[in-house]
This record gives C-alpha cells, structure tokens and sequence, in this order.
C-alpha cells in the first residue's frame, strides 16, 4: 500500500504540471476490494429485499483522487454493502489527461485515449463476466470517442461504448475516433448500466467537490437529508406540445408549461421551493438552459445553479448539451455538485420513452437499472442506436433509489360475502364494496378480493347507477383478485380461474345499453400500481363523440403505465378500444386474455396511441364494425405509437382494415405470436400504414383474405425465421421464412400448439400427449435467439409460434437411425 502511495504522489506531480499541451498516460489498474460473501450467522444472505440484493457493482477511480477522497470512498463502500451490494473496487489511470482544458487535440492524442479506453471496457467485460450489473466512474478516466461523420475529425465521448460489451466498435480511419458499434457475437443492446462522477471541468476544487458529493450521499441514504417528496415538470415554450412525463412514483407533481409563465426567473425561483426531482425541457447550451419569453430568450447558466443552491436531489434535464461532461462548467455537473442536495442527473430522455424510466424507478429498481431499462426499450424500437441515444449521460451515484419502500404492504380485504364489521382488516371483517377499499388505500397498500361480483357504483362516493363510476387504480396500490375469501376452508387459497373476482360494468337494467362507461381507470399512475387476476366484463362507452366516455369500455388509460397480469377483458364495447383504450402511456401487460369486445370504429380489443408492451396475452374474437370505410383493426389498432407483443395469439378477429391488428405511424416488435384465422376486407393479420414492423418466429397462417397487406410502398415490413402462407407458396422474403401448414393441435377448437410425435401439450387435459406428426415450425425459429424454458427435448433451437421459448412448447422428435 505504501508503494501505491509513492506512485500516486509522482503522478500528481506530473498533473500539475502546464496544461499547455495534453499529457499521454498508458493505462493501469489497480484491483483494490471485493466484497466478501454477505451473510449472517446461519450462512444465508444477510440483506433480502434491498435494491442490492448481493449484486455485484464496480466503482472506477483516478488513482490520484482515489487517494486523496478515500475515506470518503470507504464510507461509499460501506454504505453500499449496508444495502446488500457486493462492491468492486480499482484504481485506473491512462489515456490523454486534461480533457476539459481547451488544448486542441491531436490523432496521437485520440489514439492514446482509444487505446486506454478499450482497456478499461476490457476491464469492465470482465467484471460484467464475473456478474457486475453496473458502475460508476469517478474522476479523470478514459473515454470512448465516436466520430460524427467518418473522416470528420470530431466527435464526443460515448459511453454506449463502456456498457456495450458485446459489439464491435470500428476506426476505420485509424484517427482515434470510433465509426459506430456494429452487431456482432451479441447486439447493440448495453448489458451494464453506467453513471460519472466528474468534476475537473468544473470551476473550482475537484476533491471538494467529491468530499462534499459523498457527505450528501451518506446523509440521504441515513435519511439525514430529506426534501419534500415532490416533483417539479418544467416546459418550456417550443416544447409544450411534448406534454408531460412523470407519473406513478409522485402523488403531488407541480406541470408547468405556460409560456408567460416558463421564464429563467421562475424556474430559478421554483427550484428554491424543494422538490426530490426536477425535469427540465428547454433548449440549452452545455453550461446553460434558454428560457423563452415573448421570443426573448433569457439564461440559466451554471452560475445560476452554484451560486442558487437548488433545492433539489435529482435533475432530468432534456436539454442540449448538457450532459457534455468534457465541456467546460457543464451544467449537468453542477446540478449535482451544488452545495446541499444534487445527488444525480440524467439526459436526455425522450418524452415518449421516458415513462418507461420511471416505470422502473416506481417499483423500487435504482436509477441505474432505469437506465438499463430505458436504453434497451429505446434499441428495441429503432433496432439501432443512432443521434442522442448514444449518448444518454447519467451524473451521480446509479445506485441511488427514488423511494423507500415500507418493508411489508398494508392488507386489506374485500369480500362481498363477510358477515363481520366490514373494516377491511381480515376476510370475516372485509369490505363489502372494492370501492371503499380503494377509497381507504394508499402507498404500499395490498387489496385482496374475493370470489364474486363487484360493481363500480356501489361503495365510495359514487351514487347508484351512475355510469360515470369507475374503480380507479392509485399509485402505490396493488389489487389482487382470485382468492377464497370468507368461508372457505383457506380463505387466503388463490386460484383465478376457479375462483373468478369479475368486475361488472352491468349496474342497472340487465341487457340495457346503460352500463359503466369504463369499468377500470387508471390517469397518471405508474408501474407500481398493480392489477392482477381479475375479469373485466360489461363496460359499454356510447358516450359523446370527443371521446369522453366513448373509449376503453374495459379499461381506459392516460399517461399510465399500471402492471397489469391474468386479467380476462371480455364482452365490452366502445367507439375506440372495446376492451382496453391508451393513450400517452407505457402499457405492460401479461398473461391477459380479450375476448369478444367490440369498438365500433377501432380497436376491437385495444387503442394504442402511446406505448405497450404484452406478453403472453390472446385476443380471441374481438371485432370492429366490419364497414369497408371504417372498423380499423379487429383485435388491436396502433396509432402513432409503438407496440412490443411477445408470445402472444391472434385468432377470429374481425376487422374491416387488419383483422387481428392495423399499424398507423407506428412501430411494432413481433417475437413469437401466432395469427391465424383473423378476417378482413384487407389485410386478414394485420395491415399498415406509413409503419414499421419486424416479426421473427411468427406463424401467420389462414388469415383472410391475406396475410399481411399495407396501404403503401414507405411501410417496412421485416420478417424473419417465420412460417407465412402465401397464395403462390413460395416463402415471405427474409432469412429463415417458411411456407407450410404448421399443423397445429386443433385450430377450429382454438388450441395452436404444435403437434409433435416427441410430445404437445394439451392445455384442456393438462398432460403431454404424442401426435403422429411433427409440425416445421419446431426447431425452425432464430438461432441467435435462446429456447428460453422450452422443455427437454428442444433441439437447441427455440420454436416458432405462440408457445416457442415457453413451457408449453412442443418438444423436438428425434428421427430413429
């Protein structure tokens, strides 16, 4: 240890020296700490429940500022351990010092920086193969630069490049600047997360800076330094029409975008007033914001924020160049390493993505692992990384979480059949009513409902018959349905199917078109609100032609993005969205089924104007009025939008324009869905326009009158190891295509496993069963991609269709030699 000493000492020395030109430093590393196995005294992990949970997260450091902070950092360490992190711990120095100062870089100086920079991802693919999630570099450390036009000589650092350890980055040139990353063993996906902590294009002391950002630290993770649990949504005047983001993690946001009112004045003013989170969308300048007024721009600059002291402990800033941690006086820096409260900011993250980032952050993940989320949302809907998205920047510690979260929920109960004081506390004392439950609950709490029927005007403060009365979900809140309840031998048994918790839109005459407009609600709420196990049934939106009360018969959502899983959206009707309407959210749902719902004009099941992610969920004759000038796709209709659908079935939907689904300027991911027997004038599994659609291990098959079919010649259409029917037999374009019949199970029966002499699984019986043929859509799927939980035998190539990559797929049959 000694030694290192004596290094570092000389090293500062040549630091200090004229930074008249930039000095070259070859890469070192120093491996200092691992954690050791956390564990109690009976061997088990000592932390359950903690955002760490023994993942393993590696910090980076300047070896100079290493020792000049480490007791600043031994604090760090400690608390991270304390919250059940396993921590690595290196030294590193190299690459080209002093990239903040204004000396004009040389192709030496690039190359000595690339050079050092693949050495430092080469330690981090490393960690990542010894199961590090994430990191935080501290301090001067080298950088992956990337090019803007190959040849041009200029660039910016790229951290995509540290998170990406799978891809290739090319120099074409051999100038020191990367071209791009291209896929190569992996994707372009980031398999770690990544933040900085990076002061020396600051004014002023670094180690200050750093000593000062860990005190903050400490004292926030102590529950020393709190500010109201708040938020802040600021926009500016050219970005009003983006609308606002934040949602679910915060009960009390103050929105503002009013363009005499979003002034440099009055966001100075408002960011004294306290919030946990600011986001910030205007334009900026690296060390500044522009605020417009009355077209008079007026500016935030770095100055403002050091001198100001906001307070405030995180920054979304969606604004130019400042996260442009080589500039000088970056305004993203300064957030953070104000006096009092900065401990994190981000950008920039796009307002249609964005609520997927918060999604993550509601249900408890730290800002690293929204990061990740983010990102990989993002690749997965352009399938490339290009512009700004390569350079999302993250300043501050990425271990950092948005909420506490209490240590166990808060029951309660709802049974219509209890007999006690109805006070919710047990299932003899249950509430009668799901509404008053709702009503009483709040953060962190649990419903559990029973068995039975439950209707939205009865209870809370709704009248009777009132067809505006709606369950609204809370953030916070999870419903679960499928129990026992009151009287069974274990009232606590959850079973959905058996024991089946519906909520009824059908409050007043039985078979009267005078139901709930909307039988479930949820407007501004987030992922930590859950819907789970319940049968949607009944909703009936004939209301005005503004669409209010005219949308989403089962469920209408806004600006939400709740968890919803096994429901059953049946038999609900409405002008857009029968069964289910979105707009402006980030939708996931799994394991849901949509049956026979009915939307006049589109989207027989759902209306997607936002973005929605569904996995494992079937939609079974839902219908659209079937009129050759309107009725826009029978199951699902994607409208300025972005869908992902994963193992997902299409089957008897009716649409006059996409019978399962039509795409208008939208985009849309398709792994593993089966589409068969849909019906259309045009289009009988989906239809497109001015869209983009990448299908793999699909089956497309008897559909009406064609399989695919687009309005024009600007849509994109990509399909891959997928088994489509055409009229002249021969195979949809693209790699690994087939055309043959995928003989499944019983399709006029709605079962669309795969027959198989090795073994299918009958969902009805629920055994394995040996057919006397073998389906081609078995062993045919992507290669690259893995079988996931197929069972043994699987051939080692995952299947295509609905079931491909889950339990239920069709096992491989082994040909007798």
């Amino acid at each position: 240890m000694q030694r290192l000493v004596l290094i570092s000492t000389c090293l500062l020395i040549i630091n200090n020296c004229s930074f008249a030109e930039n000095l070259h430093l070859a890469f070192s590393q120093q491996y200092l700490y691992r954690t050791t196995q956390l564990q109690d005294d009976g061997g088990n992990n000592v932390i359950e429940g903690t955002v760490g949970q023994g993942r393993l997260f590696g910090i980076f450091i300047n070896t100079i500022l290493y020792w000049q902070i480490k007791e600043s950092i031994d604090t760090y360490v400690s608390d991270l351990e304390s919250e059940g992190w396993q921590v690595v711990l290196y030294t590193v120095e190299g690459g080209t010092s002093n990239k903040s100062n204004y000396a004009e870089w040389t192709t030496e100086d690039f190359l000595c920086e690339l050079e050092a920079a693949e050495q430092l991802r080469e330690l981090l693919k490393n960690e990542y193969d010894q199961g590090m999630v994430g990191c935080i570099l501290i301090g001067e450390l080298p950088a992956g630069w990337v090019e803007a036009q190959v040849g041009s000589g200029t660039g910016s650092p790229v951290d995509l490049f540290f998170r990406d350890t799978d891809s290739h980055w090319n120099d074409t040139d051999g100038n020191g600047l990367l071209d791009e990353n291209v896929i190569t063993d992996g994707d372009c996906k980031p398999e770690i997360w990544m933040s900085r902590l990076y002061a020396n294009s600051l004014d002023g002391d670094e180690i200050e800076f750093m000593e000062n950002y860990f005190r903050k630290n400490h004292a926030y993770r102590i529950r020393e330094l709190i500010l109201p649990k708040r938020a802040l949504e600021y926009v500016d005047d050219d970005f009003v029409y983006t609308g606002f983001c934040l949602r679910g993690i915060y009960d009390e946001i103050t929105q503002v975008n009013d363009k005499q009112t979003t002034t440099a004045t009055d966001y100075l003013y408002r960011l004294s007033e306290g919030y946990d989170l600011a986001r910030v969308f205007v334009h900026g300048f690296g060390w500044g914001h522009g605020f417009f007024e009355n077209e008079s721009r007026h500016d935030v600059t770095f100055l403002d924020i050091k001198n100001n002291d906001p307070c405030c402990f995180f920054y979304d800033i969606v604004s130019c160049g400042t996260f442009e941690w080589w500039s000088r006086n970056y305004i993203d820096g300064w957030y953070v390493f104000s006096p009092s409260y900065g401990l994190a900011s981000w950008g920039s993250s796009d307002s249609g993505t964005a609520g997927f980032f918060y999604d993550a952050l509601d249900i408890g993940k730290c800002l690293g692992d929204a990061q990740l989320e983010l990102l990989n949302i993002i690749i997965s809907i352009n399938s490339y990384f290009g512009g700004d998205n390569r350079v999302f920047g993250m300043f501050g510690d990425p271990t950092l979480t948005l909420r506490h979260f209490p240590e166990s929920p808060t029951i309660v109960y709802v049974d219509d059949s209890a007999v006690g004081n109805n006070n919710g506390q047990n299932w003899e004392n249950a509430y009668k009513n799901l509404q008053d439950a709702l009503s009483a609950a709040s953060w962190g709490t649990e419903v559990h409902v029973a068995q039975g029927i439950y209707w939205p005007d009865l209870g809370g403060t709704f009248n009777l018959d009132d067809r505006t009365a709606t369950f609204q979900l809370k953030n916070g809140v999870v419903i679960r349905g499928g129990y026992a309840g009151f009287g069974a031998a274990d009232p606590n048994a959850r079973y959905i199917s058996f024991y089946e918790t519906i909520l009824s839109g059908n409050i007043s005459t039985p078979d009267a078109n005078d139901n709930s407009y909307r039988i479930v609600t949820a407007i501004n709420v987030g992922a930590a609100a859950v819907f789970d196990g319940f049968t949607i049934m009944g909703g009936y939106a004939d209301g005005n032609s503004n669409r209010v009360n005219n949308c989403g018969g089962g469920i209408y959502l806004k600006r939400s993005s709740p968890t919803i899983v096994d429901c059953n959206i049946l038999n609900n009707y409405s002008m857009h969205g029968g069964g289910m309407y979105n707009e402006e959210g980030n939708m996931i749902m799994k394991n849901c089924t949509f049956r026979n719902n009915h939307a006049k004009s589109s989207g027989g099941a759902i209306y997607n104007h936002g973005y929605t992610i569904l996995e494992g969920c079937k939609f079974l004759a839902n219908k659209t009025d079937y009129d050759p000038y309107d009725g826009y796709g029978g199951a699902m209709m994607n409208y300025y939008s972005h869908s992902t659908l994963i193992n997902c079935l299409f089957s008897g939907n009716i649409g006059s324009f996409g019978g399962a689904m039509l795409n208008a300027y939208s985009t849309s991911v398709f792994n593993n869905c089966t589409f068969c027997q849909n019906v259309a004038y045009s289009g009988g599994a989906f239809w497109c326009y001015a869209s983009s659609s990448i299908l793999t291990n699909c089956i497309l098959w008897d559909n009406t009158p064609q399989e695919i079919a687009h309005y024009d010649t600007d849509s994109i259409i990509h399909v891959l190891y997928s088994d489509v029917k055409t009229s002249d037999g021969i195979p949809w374009p693209g790699e690994g295509n087939i055309c043959k019949d995928p003989n499944f199970a019983d399709s006029d029966n709605g079962d669309y496993h795969l027959k198989s002499q090795a073994g299918r699984w009958n969902p009805i019986n629920e055994i394995w069963e040996i057919d006397d043929v073998t389906s081609p859509c078995i062993d045919t799927g992507d290669p690259d991609i893995p079988v996931g939980d197929e069972p043994e035998p699987n051939g080692g190539q995952i299947n295509m269709g609905a079931y491909g990559g889950t339990i239920q797929a069709s096992k491989t049959y082994i040909h007798e030699s």
